[in-house]
């Protein structure tokens, strides 16, 4: 509903909840590593996993030769999963929806129930933008918040209650993402050899590093001039 925020969470989390667990999205992150190589205090996302109702898991995750990989769940691999190749065809099919090679880097995901997910690989961090159908109104919860065109209720938590927009950074944290890390039980996310997902992290100590808001003018026209509107 407009609500933005920042979020460095570590580990798996439910992107979205619709329709009582009909269709749902987890992501996996990872620490983010800066220019020199070393780590930093924040996260990025490295793998997407979304299900529907009694239909396979599809995940897609950073990859370093194709950018975006693509798998599908399969009970007849010993593996656990498929992997979707491009190299002859632009597009592949699955029980439920079907993918295409967009760009080198990119893959369109589009779903029978109307949900279409358009993912990109750059810096070795996986980005997405989401379309989901009407009939998710007033009906999803997650880190996306509950879609119903107000804002005040954008933090709906697990038990049903609402954070403030107003938090802190720190407080949207604590009391708002990490109530939406998946237990183990719970995980959607296929471990994939050579994939960031094998290496999965699932770790409750990690703490981010939280901007506080700059009262220094001179540190705020700093911060206009290097990142513009940009609030990512």
């Amino acid at each position: 509903d407009g609500t933005q925020y920042t979020f460095n969470g570590l580990g798996e989390y439910t992107l979205l909840d619709a329709l009582d667990s009909e269709f749902v999205i987890q992501i996996h992150t990872q620490q983010a590593v800066g220019q020199n190589g070393a780590n930093i205090k924040a996260s990025v996302i490295s793998a997407i996993a979304i299900k529907q109702l009694n239909k396979p898991t599809v995940q897609a995750h950073l990859h370093e030769v194709f950018g975006v990989e693509v798998v599908v769940e399969s009970n007849l691999n010993r593996d656990g999963y498929d992997k979707l190749d491009f190299e002859f065809v632009p597009e592949r099919h699955f029980d439920g929806g079907r993918v295409r090679l967009e760009e080198t880097s990119s893959k369109l995901i589009s779903f029978e129930n109307g949900v279409v997910v358009l993912l990109r690989s750059a810096n070795n961090i996986l980005s997405f933008q989401l379309v989901v159908p009407e009939t998710f109104f007033n009906n999803t919860k997650g880190l996306l918040g509950l879609w119903n065109s107000k804002q005040e209720d954008d933090f709906l938590r697990p038990d049903g209650t609402n954070l403030p927009i107003t938090s802190t950074e720190e407080t949207i944290f604590y009391q708002f993402g990490e109530l939406w890390r998946v237990k183990r039980i719970n995980s959607l996310i296929i471990e994939v050899k050579n994939a960031p997902t094998q290496r999965t992290t699932r770790t409750n100590n990690f703490v981010p590093l939280f901007i506080t808001p700059a009262v220094d003018p001179d540190i705020e026209a700093a911060i206009t001039e290097t990142c513009g509107d940009n609030t990512e």
